[in-house]
């Protein structure tokens, strides 16, 4: 009875603490597929359309921290629903450009996007969506950085058509 009444008292400071939550990030838990896919296209200017298939699925995000664990959503095989694969393509100006669509995440709670939602990086610098013109969307970098003031800002365009799930993302 000693015993009882002593966990009792102590499992509400055990839990308050972590140690419950980290107890519980130990037990593996199988993913669960989401039924369906998701498809994202783009046709870049006078270049071929490009289709990237994206499954999802339910994973048990268990951390050893005070937010504790929960069931959340992830594009299959990787490991956070944070992470995504970028579409890799280049074109007669840019030799790397990396395109990085929304996760599963974002394409199952969000309904629609904008070009906002699609971030660019080329040859390593990132750039967000400013605004289109005449079918043109124009890019720039952010003009701060942690480690240096007033660095000159980049700015690029493309003409492209993104489609996610046979709907066009649009500029606004």
């Amino acid at each position: 009875m000693r015993n009882i009444l002593t966990t009792f008292f102590i499992l509400p400071f055990l839990s308050s603490c972590g140690v419950v939550t980290c107890l519980d990030s130990q037990v593996e838990r199988e993913p669960k597929s989401i039924a369906g896919s998701h498809v994202i296209k783009l046709h870049f200017e006078n270049e071929d359309i490009i289709e990237k298939t994206m499954k999802c699925e339910e994973y048990y995000a268990s951390h050893c921290s005070e937010r504790g664990n929960y069931w959340s959503v992830r594009q299959e095989g990787f490991k956070t629903r944070y992470d995504n694969e970028d579409i890799k393509l280049s074109n007669s100006k840019y030799n790397n450009i990396l395109l990085s669509t929304p996760s599963c995440f974002f394409l199952i709670k969000k309904k629609e996007f904008t070009l906002k939602d699609i971030h660019i990086s080329v040859d390593g610098d990132n750039f967000s969506y400013r605004k289109t013109v005449n079918g043109r969307h124009y890019y720039e970098t952010s003009s701060t950085n942690f480690e240096f003031e007033n660095i000159p800002v980049k700015k690029i365009d493309f003409k492209f058509k993104v489609f996610i799930n046979g709907t066009q993302v649009l500029s606004e």
